[in-house]
């Protein structure tokens, strides 16, 4: 078998900073790019506020968001690179939130890439280790912590931290940061030559 990648979707392929920052400051509070991170940003609002604005990005929000910087060459990429399938796992409730992101990925190709039966909606973050496990992940990326730590040990994590913020989470953890696309394609074209 080879490579099977899995992949997060909101902050890993969708970008929600520019939305969360101008989202908050209509609710009077002014946000650094980095305290948008979905790690910390619940520490940087009331949670009224953070609900409030959760539920824009997860909604009407999705179809305005760009994709992250690389994030589409390198899906291409990976996606013709033999011994490599790519699977997106993301926590997205039924109805208007799932529905926003087929219509953003559809939009932006990304279905050409990964094909729709690769893509898994799950109502938790909590629920991703069911399909990662069941689908036998070998590679996952993700931007929540929370997403990474209860992934089986023999799933290699990657944290997209392309804020920086690793050092100020004051965590012990068991896996790869990458600050951008192209380290995490550097380091799963190493590991598919390791796999031949």
């Amino acid at each position: 078998m080879g490579l099977r990648i899995g992949l997060d979707l909101d902050g890993v392929i969708m970008s929600h900073r520019e939305a969360k920052q101008r989202l908050a400051v209509l609710r009077g509070f002014s946000l650094e790019p980095w305290q948008t991170n979905a790690n910390v940003l619940r520490h940087h609002l009331p949670d009224a506020e953070y609900q409030a604005i959760q539920k824009i990005i997860y909604g009407d929000a999705t179809l305005a968001a760009p994709p992250v910087s690389g994030a589409l060459e390198s899906i291409i990429e990976l996606s013709r690179t033999p011994g490599i399938e790519l699977y997106l796992i993301s926590a997205r409730r039924t109805g208007i939130a799932r529905d926003s992101a087929i219509t953003w990925l559809r939009k932006q190709s990304v279905i050409d890439y990964i094909p729709e039966e690769r893509m898994i909606f799950v109502e938790r973050t909590a629920d991703k280790p069911g399909p990662v496990e069941a689908l036998q992940i070998t590679h996952f990326l993700d931007d929540s912590l929370d997403a990474l730590e209860p992934l089986p040990r023999n799933v290699a994590k990657y944290f997209f931290d392309e804020d920086g913020v690793t050092p100020n989470l004051g965590k012990s953890h068991d896996f790869s940061v990458v600050e951008s696309w192209s380290e995490f394609v550097r380091d799963v074209l190493i590991a598919v030559k390791r796999n031949d």
